[in-house]
């Protein structure tokens, strides 16, 4: 079996981003970005106001004579010349002759004559054409995630429509005779499929909407036309189930009827001894275990840093390090993942351990890494914690 930190090296040196596509900014977030940014002009593209106020000329003295308004998105304004002020909004264009504004609540106001109750310096309240920004300046965001700033200062730029790195469509292929759809008629045997339901949400929650789940029985020809239409038509898929060794285990030898090349099977750890990884060309199949706890924390642990490499984040989710709410025994000495709640700094494993056990998983926000070889570890004790992070 391979050790865990080898497996998800392999996984991630053997996928890589498809390439790129042209979004609007409307679906922007949490792309990445293909492409710098270049400013096309001047960040402000003029002289404006920073409050609403009057603009002056701050060498002048005495009352000032309103002579005009200036508004935000207004074409004109009028001049100031010596002794005259032009009513002035934030935003809007510094008239023509003013070097300072002056806040109205520094201003008193009688008709068409304002006195200021301080002469202003030359510059005050003024934000200066290109003083954030000149017109060329480049902004290195290839490679980074388009978040609400980084979306706004593209808006800002005058860009409608970005180059970002593209998503891939995956197909998930829960595989098994006893599968049926939720709410449906359970027969003798039969169970709700909650793999495909579960595994499908994992990766929507990354924000991967071109997910497609499918169910197959344990029939050779049944699952080679199932896995061939999903390889024919996805760049990434995924099974669940079948990918051990008993009789009704398909998964591998009908991949390898069609022409996947087979990286990876088995890995040390718990759950999720079954893993499987291979290339078919060049798109990567994970196949899972079929047990729901096995399935969901090896997608965790090896299928969503593969999916985030492929969207164009460079590193997988770090570990953080937490302390150890309760003791911890063991005989199984593989790399083990105890479902944990994390908190304040602290971990602690949920009751429900096994592999079939969804409801651990499902109240748990945590793994807890237990490395090969360690048969205890005392409260208290610094444990490794990967967040399970299931809105990505």
């Amino acid at each position: 079996m391979t050790p865990f930190a080898e497996a998800r090296r392999l996984v991630l040196e053997r996928v890589a981003p498809l390439g790129t596509e042209v979004i609007s900014l409307d679906g922007l977030s949490g792309r990445v970005f293909a492409q710098d940014l270049v400013c096309p002009f001047d960040v402000p593209h003029f002289d404006n106001s920073q409050v609403d106020g009057y603009a002056v000329r701050a060498a002048d003295t005495g009352p000032r004579h309103v002579v005009g308004v200036s508004a935000a998105g207004g074409a004109t304004s009028p001049s100031v010349d010596s002794g005259e002020a032009v009513r002035i909004f934030t935003g809007a264009p510094l008239p023509t002759g003013a070097d300072a504004v002056v806040m109205q609540e520094d201003a008193r106001r009688e008709g068409a004559v304002v006195w200021l109750e301080e002469n202003p310096k030359a510059g005050d309240l003024v934000r200066r054409r290109g003083e954030e920004i000149a017109a060329g300046a480049f902004f290195e965001v290839r490679g980074r995630v388009a978040t609400p700033p980084f979306i706004g200062l593209a808006a800002s730029f005058g860009f409608a429509a970005i180059e970002v790195v593209r998503h891939p469509r995956v197909t998930v292929v829960a595989t098994g005779s006893e599968l049926v759809p939720p709410g449906s008629s359970l027969g003798k045997g039969q169970v709700y499929a909650s793999n495909p339901a579960a595994i499908a949400a994992a990766i929507r929650g990354m924000g991967l909407a071109s997910v497609e789940t499918r169910l197959v029985g344990d029939q050779p020809n049944d699952t080679d036309a199932v896995l061939d239409r999903a390889l024919e038509s996805s760049d990434v898929v995924i099974t669940v189930g079948g990918v051990s060794v008993g009789e009704h285990d398909l998964v591998r030898p009908t991949l390898a009827r069609l022409g996947t090349e087979e990286l990876l099977w088995r890995v040390a750890i718990k759950p999720g001894k079954p893993f499987y990884f291979g290339r078919h060309g060049d798109k990567p199949v994970f196949g899972l275990p079929g047990n729901p706890v096995s399935a969901l924390v090896t997608f965790v642990l090896f299928v969503r840093p593969a999916l985030r490499r492929m969207l164009g984040h460079p590193e997988p989710e770090e570990e953080t390090v937490a302390r150890l709410g309760t003791a911890i025994q063991r005989t199984d000495l593989r790399y083990e993942f105890l479902r944990a709640t994390l908190a304040d700094g602290v971990a602690r494993p949920v009751e429900a351990q096994g592999s079939h056990m969804q409801t651990g998983l499902a109240f748990a926000n945590a793994l807890i890494h237990v490395p090969e070889k360690i048969a205890s570890l005392r409260a208290g004790e610094k444990v490794n914690v990967t967040a399970l992070g299931w809105d990505g």
